[in-house]
């Protein structure tokens, strides 16, 4: 079950216009909007994981949201058809109905389809709507995709028709076509040995296709990897995504310092990169790099990542009924007109972090 936790932030750091870092891009896209009896209607696919893959994880949730894209408010009432395409293939084919206009799937990839049409081996769990027909959410279980869907890295081409709105004895008078792209990343796996003779696993999980000459140099605590130019995120995305996990044991990245990224020999903002520390057992970096720093690559890429220097971070503590607790935090250096990165952790009465949170701020 999702935990919902509201948080109510009275604070002057939202005087500015402060946007996340991550906008949804690999985990997530959005189709241009269209009319629909004078509103400009859009919608917007997102998987979390962001970084999903089946061999971490036994499933993902796929939301899509449908809304007025000049308020951001949802319409209410919605059924869609939902269709899942890895390359040419069709994976997955079914109708689903919301109320408030964002659809939550539970998708649980499974192997071993022996179909030529890969999408006869995807079943779909869950209760249906009796006037609208399409598989909806009752309390909190969500409808379930079940099937070869997500399985493997690459691209996968999200189709969402419209076929009703504000009613579910509604029908749009022609469906509404919407296409987005979302990507499962690869998944790398390496070793890195100190000059003390220790080994820390490091995972690697790129949006932008195979790493290779991956090393780690000691004595700068530097590590560095080469990714090809080109693939999906020009034609699909602008930005370049990779995400780093290290295990907490491994000490040469730690909470409260900066990180230097080097995208060919060139210093990265800060603000494309976000450490996260919250996971119990592992740290992970996040980089995201908007598409035009990259324009000038030849045939790869290279990245060297670095510890920097010591951080002062703000940050504010909040406190729930339950006894569960939130911590709020950013780097103290940003200031007005800056993109900002919060970071959003919390804890349940013994102190030990919480996953799967569902909040607003």
């Amino acid at each position: 079950m999702i935990l919902k936790i509201i948080i109510a932030l009275f604070a002057v750091i939202f005087i500015t216009s402060i946007t996340p870092v991550y906008a949804q891009h690999h985990g997530g896209a959005m189709a241009p909007p269209i009319d629909f009896g004078g509103m400009q209607v859009a919608l917007s696919t997102i998987l979390s994981p962001e970084d999903f893959t089946m061999e971490d994880a036994k499933n993902a949730i796929l939301s899509v949201r449908f809304f007025d894209s000049q308020t951001d408010t949802n319409i209410e009432s919605v059924t869609y058809r939902v269709q899942i395409f890895q390359g040419e293939s069709l994976v997955a084919n079914e109708y689903f109905y919301d109320d408030d206009g964002k659809l939550d799937l539970e998708v649980r990839p499974t192997v071993g389809c022996q179909e030529e049409d890969l999408w006869k081996c995807t079943k779909y769990f869950g209760e249906k709507h009796a006037i609208a027909g399409g598989y909806y959410a009752r309390g909190s279980t969500l409808p379930i995709i079940q099937g070869p869907v997500f399985t493997e890295s690459g691209d996968y081409n999200v189709r969402v028709s419209i076929v009703g709105a504000t009613n579910p004895r509604t029908s749009t008078t022609t469906d509404l076509h919407f296409e987005t792209f979302l990507v499962i990343p690869e998944k790398h796996n390496f070793m890195i040995q100190t000059a003390s003779a220790q080994e820390f696993p490091v995972t690697i999980k790129s949006f932008d296709g195979q790493v290779s000459d991956f090393t780690y140099d000691d004595s700068s605590k530097k590590i560095s990897y080469e990714i090809p130019y080109g693939g999906h995120h020009i034609e699909h995305d602008s930005e370049l995504k990779q995400t780093i996990h290290l295990k907490k044991r491994f000490d040469a990245f730690k909470p409260g310092y900066d990180i230097d990224v080097y995208l060919n020999g060139k210093k990265l903002q800060d603000g494309f990169v976000l450490f996260d520390s919250t996971p119990n057992d592992e740290n992970v970096i996040r980089m995201s790099i908007p598409h035009e720093m990259i324009q000038d690559s030849k045939d790869v890429m290279q990245l060297e990542i670095i510890p920097g220097k010591q951080t002062q971070l703000n940050h504010m503590d909040f406190t729930f009924d339950n006894g569960y607790t939130a911590k709020v935090s950013w780097n103290a250096a940003y200031g007005a007109g800056a993109k900002i990165p919060f970071s959003f952790s919390f804890y349940d009465v013994a102190g030990n972090p919480v996953r799967d949170v569902l909040f607003a701020y």
